[in-house]
């Protein structure tokens, strides 16, 4: 398993959800591998967005994630 900070770096309005700049959430995976580019990660993103910030957490998953969103590994 890896923890991994998932950062807004873009914001503005995505999809009809307003991301600002510096939003962040913590994510669990099961890989080492980047959650944006690899695996199952995009679902456990948008899960953890939407509880954290209310977003629709469907409108929020179709968003370009490697776009507006940057990663951080932290263990």
């Amino acid at each position: 398993m890896a923890l991994w900070k998932i950062i807004v770096k873009k914001g503005g309005n995505a999809n009809g959800l307003k991301l600002e700049t510096g939003m962040s959430v913590e994510v669990s995976v099961r890989t080492s591998m980047d959650p944006l580019r690899f695996g199952d990660g995009m679902d456990a993103i948008s899960e953890a967005f939407s509880s954290k910030y209310g977003f629709d957490s469907r409108k929020f998953r179709s968003i370009s994630m490697q776009y507006h969103l940057e990663s951080k590994k932290i263990s």
